[in-house]
């Protein structure tokens, strides 16, 4: 996805290649290292137009790893060639959102970055967004998840995300600003209860305190991840003045006849830590009845 402002001066034919030597070449040694970890399942016109929109980033210090989610289409192929630069992690298997995000997160626990921003394929940040994101985490050594304010890519005023809140019923997070115009009533930093991973930056210290996101999860594997982080004695973050868009899929909720862990349709609440507060499981699907809520953080070109 290639904004406006970027169209004119962003070639889709350039690569991260040209990107990496500019980068490597100006690296301040006082930048924290950062793993970008992008996740796409059957999306490679997408996760080219994220990896493209990346070459604005201001941000010198940081590394992009692509995880293929079992994609049937040339996803692997397609930016290896197109994207020397870029790390290709391929599952043969779709592993859901958690499962695919995993995949990243061993890999870059492996390595000697401090931090890991998640993103969905169909997200296009701002090019100050992840130095934002890192002064906030480096400012609040507790934060062990910051996120972004996050707009509609189509409708660039419309918020998406500014943040969760954890709720009992049906749906379990209800995201701060989800539909509103954007008028400025988000514009201050605050603790959330979670931040989505559709855009999302993580202390790799803590992934290593708490664990991985669970695999066993369909939806909210964020919100699960950030409620343990809680109970670690960590917070969730909502910066403002970080900013991304992105194409979002709009979830329409109907009661589960079941929601057993480990089945098909896994939902947040059926976490240990949240089970015993929300029992009336929910699929959240895109079956067209009439829209109860909507999950940021799942695309459907991610799983």
């Amino acid at each position: 996805m290639c904004s406006p402002a970027h169209c004119g001066r962003v070639s889709l034919l350039q690569n991260l290649r040209a990107l990496s030597a500019s980068k490597s070449s100006s690296k301040l040694p006082s930048e924290p290292a950062v793993a970008i970890v992008v996740l796409s399942h059957d999306g490679f016109e997408l996760v080219r137009e994220s990896l493209v929109s990346m070459g604005s980033l201001e941000y010198s210090n940081c590394d992009v790893l692509v995880v293929d989610n079992g994609s049937s289409d040339a996803t692997s192929a397609s930016v290896r060639r197109k994207f020397p630069d870029a790390e290709v992690l391929r599952s043969d298997a779709n592993l859901g959102v958690a499962g695919g995000f995993n995949v990243g997160l061993r890999r870059v626990l492996s390595g000697e970055w401090k931090y890991a921003l998640l993103m969905h394929n169909d997200v296009e940040p701002e090019p100050s967004m992840l130095q934002e994101l890192v002064d906030k985490a480096e400012s609040m050594p507790e934060a062990s998840a910051v996120g972004p304010k996050i707009h509609l890519f189509w409708d660039r005023e419309r918020l998406l995300s500014a943040g969760g809140e954890l709720r009992l019923g049906a749906v379990p997070v209800k995201w701060r600003g989800y539909d509103e115009v954007d008028t400025g009533q988000y514009d201050e930093d605050c603790e959330v209860d979670c931040v989505t991973s559709a855009a999302m930056l993580i202390r790799l210290d803590t992934v290593r305190k708490i664990g991985l996101f669970d695999p066993q999860l369909r939806f909210f594997e964020d919100a699960d991840w950030c409620l343990r982080s809680h109970e670690a004695g960590f917070r969730a973050v909502y910066c403002h003045r970080a900013a991304a868009w992105r194409l979002a899929v709009r979830w329409a909720a109907r009661p589960a006849e079941a929601c057993l862990r480990g089945g098909p349709s896994v939902g947040f609440v059926d976490s240990p830590a949240c089970s015993a507060r929300a029992p009336n499981a929910v699929f959240l699907d895109d079956g067209g009845g009439d829209r109860a809520g909507c999950d940021p953080a799942f695309g459907a070109k991610a799983a």
